[in-house]
């Protein structure tokens, strides 16, 4: 929903010049990816697949098209905001020789102070 949302609220808040509407917008895209994540659990479908459950398989497909699709939308959408970002995440969803290239961290962790 938020992936759909996102692209007209973003340029309606922009239009406004209204800067935390539209960053709000682009977070609950990743807001409901986790959510999604959590309430789908991957992991759970891919280990079905391998002990031979074709409906996962069928099932984990989907939902990492969903997931891919909410990368692509959070690289554009990011693009005015965190324009570096933006750019690493849509790297990582542009296949190389038909593959997407390994997963990275999109932002640097930042060490713990004491």
């Amino acid at each position: 929903m938020a992936v759909r949302q996102a692209p007209d609220a973003v340029g309606a808040a922009l239009e406004e010049f209204d800067f935390r509407q539209a960053t709000a917008a682009v977070w609950a895209i990743a807001d409901e990816a986790n959510r999604f994540i959590n309430r789908v659990r991957p992991w759970e479908l891919a280990q079905a697949e391998r002990d031979g459950d074709a409906r996962a398989g069928h099932r984990l497909e989907a939902v990492l098209s969903a997931l891919f699709g909410a990368c692509l939308t959070l690289s554009v959408q990011l693009t005015p905001f965190l324009p570096d970002a933006a750019g690493r995440i849509a790297a990582q969803c542009t296949p190389r020789d038909g593959r997407l290239p390994p997963a990275s961290p999109v932002f640097r962790r930042l060490a713990s102070a004491g």
